[in-house]
């Protein structure tokens, strides 16, 4: 139980100003920041301070069972969920194609950009699609897949990270890969054709 969060959380919902100036100061610079890694750096301010109000909004529901730092950063994945959701609906939208390897879509949000101006839009747009999915997936599923094929770890790293063994994390991401790929195919089949931009390709790795 976290009971600090606990008690902010039931300060705010006494209307206090001091209080709510104090758990913006403490999170939005966090939600801004994890919003920026999602989309780009407009949407990233309005959706940070949709986050926020939303969380006061709610904070009757926090409980105190997870951080309320992690609590916020949820309420931030249904934002940017929501804004993806609509932006699929514009015919400017792009997105990958569906014949790459997982590991090639998630390596490559960590990759260096282009000098080319129209190559880093691409680059991010394809780089806010993959977390957007990754933050998807259930459980530890997307932590893995970033932890793997961007951060580079190894599967006894992530095992020790996550109290497992090899053995279970070794399965675990084969599961990943698999929700990774459905997720994709699901994203992807509401998108316009035309518009369709090349991403890379390469072969996954255990």
């Amino acid at each position: 139980m976290h009971k600090e969060d606990l008690k902010l959380a039931k300060q705010l919902l006494s209307g206090n100003e001091q209080v709510f100036e104090t758990f913006f100061n403490l999170y939005y610079v966090r939600v801004y920041r994890f919003c920026l890694r999602r989309v780009n750096e407009n949407e990233a301010e309005d959706i940070a301070l949709e986050t926020m109000r939303q969380a006061m909004r709610r904070i009757e529901t926090y409980r105190g069972e997870a951080s309320l730092l992690a609590w916020v950063y949820q309420v931030a994945r249904s934002q940017v969920s929501a804004f993806y959701k609509r932006a699929q609906k514009h015919k400017d939208l792009l997105l990958i194609e569906d014949d790459l390897q997982v590991q090639a879509q998630v390596e490559a949000m960590g990759s260096e950009l282009s000098n080319d101006p129209q190559a880093v839009k691409e680059k991010q747009q394809h780089a806010n699609l993959i977390h957007f999915m990754l933050d998807s997936l259930p459980g530890d599923y997307g932590r893995i897949l970033e932890w793997k094929y961007v951060e580079g770890w190894s599967v006894d790293e992530i095992a020790e990270r996550l109290d497992s063994t090899p053995t279970a994390i070794q399965s675990m991401l084969a599961r990943a890969r698999t929700a990774f790929r459905n997720a994709y195919e699901q994203i992807s089949q509401g998108a316009d054709q035309s518009k369709v931009v090349p991403f890379g390709s390469g072969g996954v790795q255990t």
